[in-house]
């Protein structure tokens, strides 16, 4: 469920969350993972892939785990440099500390707070 208190976020935490939430509710997840992966590639190396190179990344990830997509989504984050996205995850963090208090068994705010922590943690 998704609370109206939670804050607007850049594209790249949007795609983020919704892949992550595909992935646990075990939905059909590819549109997902098509926009995580042209969000990542953008905010990370700037370029945006031609067909033949996302659908070669997507054949990679598309039976991957939850920890692979944190891991390029924090990479993504960290490429980008962008003292605005910085401050966005931080708000996104105290939002869905928030949050937690009141979904505890919520596995996706779990891996998403781990996640945008590691932003944090490593971004300069």
């Amino acid at each position: 469920m998704i609370s109206n208190n939670l804050l607007i976020a850049p594209d790249n935490v949007i795609s983020f969350e919704l892949l992550i939430n595909a992935m646990l509710n075990k939905e059909d997840n590819e549109k997902y993972l098509r926009n995580f992966i042209l969000q990542s590639e953008s905010a990370s190396k700037g370029i945006i892939v031609n067909p033949e190179e996302l659908y070669n990344i997507k054949q990679k990830l598309f039976r991957k785990s939850t920890g692979i997509f944190s891991s390029i989504f924090i990479n993504a984050l960290i490429l980008a440099d962008n003292k605005q996205i910085r401050k966005k995850v931080m708000m996104q963090i105290d939002a869905y500390k928030k949050m937690k208090k009141e979904y505890k068994s919520s596995k996706n705010i779990s891996i998403y707070l781990e996640t945008y922590n590691r932003v944090i943690e490593f971004a300069p």
